[in-house]
Protein backbone atom coordinates (compact mmCIF):
# COMPACT_ATOMS: atom_id res chain seq x y z
CA UNK A 1 0.00 0.00 0.00
CA UNK A 2 1.17 3.82 -0.37
CA UNK A 3 0.16 6.57 1.05
CA UNK A 4 -3.32 7.25 0.63
CA UNK A 5 -5.79 10.33 1.66
CA UNK A 6 -9.06 9.04 4.03
CA UNK A 7 -12.04 10.36 3.32
CA UNK A 8 -15.31 10.69 5.31
CA UNK A 9 -17.40 8.79 2.75
CA UNK A 10 -16.81 6.69 0.10
CA UNK A 11 -16.15 8.30 -3.47
CA UNK A 12 -13.65 10.75 -2.60
CA UNK A 13 -15.64 13.22 -1.67
CA UNK A 14 -14.80 16.52 -0.94
CA UNK A 15 -11.72 16.90 0.83
CA UNK A 16 -9.58 14.13 3.14
CA UNK A 17 -9.99 14.66 6.27
CA UNK A 18 -6.54 12.70 6.37
CA UNK A 19 -3.96 10.53 5.09
CA UNK A 20 -2.97 7.20 5.56
CA UNK A 21 0.62 6.43 5.75
CA UNK A 22 2.74 3.76 3.78
CA UNK A 23 3.21 0.04 6.14
CA UNK A 24 0.14 1.48 8.21
CA UNK A 25 -1.94 -0.96 9.99
CA UNK A 26 -5.70 -0.89 10.08
CA UNK A 27 -8.34 -3.39 10.66
CA UNK A 28 -10.31 -3.33 7.43
CA UNK A 29 -14.52 -3.14 8.12
CA UNK A 30 -15.63 -3.52 4.60
CA UNK A 31 -14.74 -3.35 1.05
CA UNK A 32 -17.06 -2.13 -1.74
CA UNK A 33 -17.08 -3.46 -5.27
CA UNK A 34 -16.11 -0.07 -6.06
CA UNK A 35 -12.74 -0.32 -4.40
CA UNK A 36 -13.07 1.57 -1.58
CA UNK A 37 -12.33 0.16 1.84
CA UNK A 38 -13.57 1.41 5.53
CA UNK A 39 -11.12 1.40 8.05
CA UNK A 40 -10.31 1.49 11.08
CA UNK A 41 -7.56 1.51 13.59
CA UNK A 42 -4.78 3.86 15.68
CA UNK A 43 -3.08 4.04 12.79
CA UNK A 44 -6.04 6.01 10.96
CA UNK A 45 -5.47 10.00 11.75
CA UNK A 46 -8.30 11.94 12.31
CA UNK A 47 -11.91 11.91 14.03
CA UNK A 48 -12.73 8.36 15.64
CA UNK A 49 -10.08 6.82 13.81
CA UNK A 50 -11.74 5.79 11.28
CA UNK A 51 -12.43 6.39 7.64
CA UNK A 52 -12.45 5.45 3.79
CA UNK A 53 -9.08 5.10 1.53
CA UNK A 54 -9.37 3.84 -2.09
CA UNK A 55 -8.06 0.36 -2.62
CA UNK A 56 -7.35 -0.62 -6.19
CA UNK A 57 -5.31 0.79 -8.73
CA UNK A 58 -5.22 4.22 -9.29
CA UNK A 59 -4.98 5.50 -12.99
CA UNK A 60 -1.46 5.85 -13.25
CA UNK A 61 -1.55 1.99 -12.40
CA UNK A 62 0.01 2.06 -9.32
CA UNK A 63 -1.44 -0.68 -6.71
CA UNK A 64 -3.15 1.06 -3.59
CA UNK A 65 -4.77 -2.08 -2.76
CA UNK A 66 -4.61 -3.22 1.76
CA UNK A 67 -2.29 -6.18 2.24
CA UNK A 68 -2.46 -8.49 4.96
CA UNK A 69 -0.21 -7.79 7.53
CA UNK A 70 2.31 -11.25 7.37
CA UNK A 71 5.02 -11.99 9.92
CA UNK A 72 8.76 -11.58 8.57
CA UNK A 73 10.01 -15.55 8.51
CA UNK A 74 12.74 -14.94 6.66
CA UNK A 75 14.67 -16.15 9.80
CA UNK A 76 14.08 -18.83 11.70
CA UNK A 77 13.26 -18.13 15.48
CA UNK A 78 15.17 -19.72 17.78
CA UNK A 79 15.33 -19.19 21.74
CA UNK A 80 18.37 -19.54 23.50
CA UNK A 81 18.46 -22.03 26.55
CA UNK A 82 18.60 -19.85 29.78
CA UNK A 83 20.11 -20.96 33.04
CA UNK A 84 17.75 -20.73 36.36
CA UNK A 85 19.23 -18.31 38.69
CA UNK A 86 17.98 -18.39 42.44
CA UNK A 87 15.84 -15.54 43.10
CA UNK A 88 17.31 -12.52 45.58
CA UNK A 89 17.17 -12.82 48.50
CA UNK A 90 14.24 -11.46 50.81
CA UNK A 91 16.02 -8.83 52.98
CA UNK A 92 12.79 -9.39 55.52
CA UNK A 93 14.18 -12.91 56.47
Amino acid sequence: MRDVDVYAEPGGIGKPISMLRKNSQVELVDQRPDHWCNVEGGDVPGPGNFGWVWCGKGKNNKDYSLKPVVADMSEPTTTEPVEPTEPPADPNE
